[in-house]
């Protein structure tokens, strides 16, 4: 999903003999694993689930990009001991609230939900809101545009609850020039909005379609094009500063090109990232050195066999990576796992009938079980949310 724009799946692109005989040889599927449909919506509960699922006691939280009571998106809550959904907001299309929310959710200690829209508010050029835990809607920002424009992905928040997060557009600097490459900024307690970086284009990259990971002081980031050859970058912001620094420009070959999903980070000084451009032309799963600035490519797609890979990425204890190609497998999508040797393993392939088009990414329970959602098929093809069982 990008710029608002609902994508379908792709045909499926034969490789040459070589390649596909290359590529076959580094997959293999899953044995033993358990999938299962959690949840169909059914339209006026939600329509096209693009955003990341938040896991919380209990519940699995998120958003949909339609469906509601005006069709203009939703927040829900999935019961995993019921498997029954409460729609938590339905979106409206006035300036209070905001239209079709694209990104996933974040809490919280006492249990509020924060989360952007892309579209809506006062301006029509997207908001942040809050949803209390007693469920009251609550609208903190409306951007104008030389604030920002069109916010795509996921907040963040500090221990102080300071909220941070990226525009796609918009953006003026400090001598009101309007440059409309995109901002990282940050939202205090008291609901005052600060621009922390505007982007320049080149050298440091434009319209960041992902949110954001927060560590040791420092935003890290992705923009989904710009940089030195145009194909996108991996940034540094000070939380505090706003001094960015552009870590990795990709060139849009073998080490990917134009990301538009989030970091993950493994505490040891490397991030993981994926790109839906470069490699074969369907993107890779790469790992960046933030001391070396190394970038490694740990795997190639191929769609012909696993799909574009799509939503963020995440990690496991021991260092294996779980992913989703939003097309590919049957032709309806794939969930992944790929281990520290390289290997890439298909833990599920959407066959239209149990889901189609998974862009969200995965959530882990303390169990192992994925959890993840798919924008399209099931219940009048409004999407679904599924479980995967080790």
């Amino acid at each position: 999903m990008i710029n608002g724009m609902i994508q379908r799946k792709l045909p499926n692109v034969a490789l040459p003999s070589k390649l596909a005989l290359a590529v076959a040889a580094m997959l293999t599927t899953a044995q033993g694993q358990t999938f299962k449909v959690l949840y169909a919506f059914g339209g006026v509960d939600g329509s096209n689930a693009q955003g990341k699922l938040l896991l919380y006691k209990g519940s699995l939280f998120g958003t949909t990009y339609a469906g509601g009571w005006a069709s203009d998106g939703t927040v829900f809550q999935l019961h995993l001991s019921t498997n029954r959904e409460t729609l938590l907001y339905s979106f409206s299309n006035v300036p209070s609230d905001g239209v079709r929310p694209e990104a996933g959710l974040i809490v919280d200690s006492a249990g509020n939900l924060y989360g952007a829209t892309p579209i809506g508010g006062g301006f029509d050029l997207g908001t942040v809101f809050q949803i209390s835990s007693s469920g009251g809607f609550t609208l903190l920002h409306s951007f104008s545009g030389p604030d920002g424009d069109t916010p795509l992905g996921a907040l963040v928040r500090d221990s102080q609850g300071n909220l941070y997060g990226t525009t796609s557009a918009g953006g003026e600097n400090k001598f009101g020039t309007v440059l409309n490459n995109g901002t990282v900024y940050k939202l205090d307690t008291s609901g005052n909005l600060s621009t922390l970086h505007y982007f320049r284009g080149q050298p440091d990259g434009e319209f960041p379609q992902a949110g954001l990971v927060l560590e040791a002081g420092y935003l890290f980031g992705t923009t989904q094009s710009g940089g030195a050859s145009n194909r996108g970058t991996v940034f540094a912001t000070n939380a505090s500063t706003g001094k960015t620094t552009v870590l990795y420009s990709f060139t849009g070959a073998a080490d990917g090109g134009g990301p538009h999903s989030a970091l993950i980070g493994d505490g040891n000084g490397n991030l993981y990232g994926t790109t839906p451009g470069g490699g074969s032309g369907y993107g890779v799963v790469f790992k960046l050195n933030i001391s070396t600035l190394q970038e490694t490519v740990l795997y190639t797609f191929s769609s012909a066999f696993d799909g574009s890979v799509s939503g963020d990425l995440v990690r496991d204890p021991a260092g294996n990576l779980y992913g989703t190609a939003e097309f590919g497998g049957t032709g309806a999508g794939t969930v992944f796992e790929l281990d520290t040797t390289g290997t890439l393993i298909t833990l599920h392939s959407f066959d239209g009938k149990d889901g189609e088009g998974p862009s969200g990414g995965l959530v882990f329970d303390s169990k192992g079980n994925l959890y993840g959602s798919t924008q399209f098929n099931g219940r009048l093809d409004n999407g679904t949310i599924f479980e995967i069982t080790p």
